[in-house]
């Protein structure tokens, strides 16, 4: 096996479009590979695990779901998208699957919740994982109203970098909170918070969200002029790291998104 093999592409998925024109994604093997051992380092997957399928093929968080349990040599339960829709069915599903790893977009999990009998329990799950929209004060709070022992997992990232590239573990919300930080970077993956002019904005202050590391993708295909926009050269490294391994970091993405660094290093 040669160092190419892991630049091949794995797939190109095309982004949802609220530009107006989707774009296909080029993903590299690296970054897929990289994003699947996230997925098993940071969930501790085992044998033991059986990792829900709902996510449509549409949408990155498909690839996860289906191999990542695979690699960890645990199970895949796949889920038919119509009971996803429906709260009695998909805790049905979940119990007779005994997941014990689901993941869910935030909209859907509280309409899960809000349809849930009093005093529901799930005993063989163990991660709940919010992703693809940001996840409130509101239905964190009401996620461990209803399962205080099951903790909540906050995932940020997107299709251009191999899916995720910060996960957090959410404590439950003080009263007075008003935002869930989406966590830190997963492995191989630096986060930058960026000014208009590519400069590091202090703590607290917000910026551009922008990435670089083995998740980063090829850019877009066929699509030279929206990749010279969005992938640019990582302006941070020293001269140093652009010799060296830390070569890989080279290309940043510019995510569009806005977001802040907190004292403890997690992101909001």
């Amino acid at each position: 096996v040669t160092a190419d093999i892991w630049k091949d592409l794995a797939y190109i998925l095309y982004t949802s479009g609220t530009t107006g024109k989707p774009k296909g994604v080029m993903i590299r093997q690296l970054g897929l590979i990289n994003h699947l051992y996230a997925k098993i380092n940071d969930l501790s997957l085992t044998p033991g695990d059986v990792v829900a399928q709902t996510a449509s093929l549409c949408f990155d968080i498909s690839i996860w779901q289906f191999l990542a349990a695979l690699l960890a040599g645990a199970r895949t339960f796949i889920i038919d998208p119509e009971k996803v829709l429906h709260p009695g069915q998909l805790l049905a599903a979940l119990r007779d699957g005994k997941v014990t790893v689901f993941e869910s977009v935030p909209s859907l999990m509280m309409i899960f919740l809000e349809g849930l009998p009093v005093d529901t329990t799930l005993s063989n799950l163990r991660w709940m994982i919010a992703t693809g929209e940001m996840l409130n004060v509101a239905t964190a709070t009401k996620w461990y109203s209803v399962f205080p022992h099951i903790p909540l997992l906050n995932a940020y990232g997107p299709t251009e970098a191999s899916d995720d590239i910060t996960h957090g573990v959410v404590t439950a919300p003080k009263e007075d909170a008003f935002s869930i930080p989406v966590g830190r970077p997963v492995q191989n993956t630096r986060i930058y918070i960026l000014d208009n002019y590519l400069h590091l904005c202090p703590v607290g202050v917000p910026g551009e969200i922008c990435v670089a590391g083995l998740g980063v993708g090829k850019g877009y295909w066929k699509n030279e002029e929206a990749t010279k926009r969005a992938f640019v050269a990582n302006p941070l490294l020293t001269d140093e790291e652009a010799r060296s391994e830390a070569a890989e970091y080279g290309t940043l993405y510019r995510t569009g998104d806005r977001g802040y660094h907190l004292p403890t290093g997690e992101i909001v």
